[in-house]
């Protein structure tokens, strides 16, 4: 087939450029499927392991939280101390 015979084709018909490109896009996908998974599971590990971070971060606030509770030096909403009679 002669290269102005493929260009003429391609001129008159989008579609099949169209339908060509997606052909390839599929076949790089296919190709390259176990490199394509294994950067989900590695952007997955790292979304686990920043959750993990923030569970332990958080019960650690929630228990600081829990030990102010029985003093006396909480702030009201009011901003005045509970253990002070203004």
């Amino acid at each position: 087939m002669d290269t102005e015979t493929v260009v003429e084709a391609f001129k008159y018909s989008p579609a099949i450029v169209a339908l060509l490109l997606v052909i390839y896009m599929m076949y790089k996908l296919i190709i390259r499927k176990d490199e394509i998974i294994a950067k989900f599971v590695e952007s997955d590990q790292g979304d686990i392991e920043r959750q993990s971070k923030m569970v332990t971060l958080l019960e650690i606030l929630v228990q600081r939280g829990s030990d102010f509770r029985g003093s006396d030096t909480r702030v009201s909403r009011e901003g005045v101390r509970d253990g002070d009679s203004r």
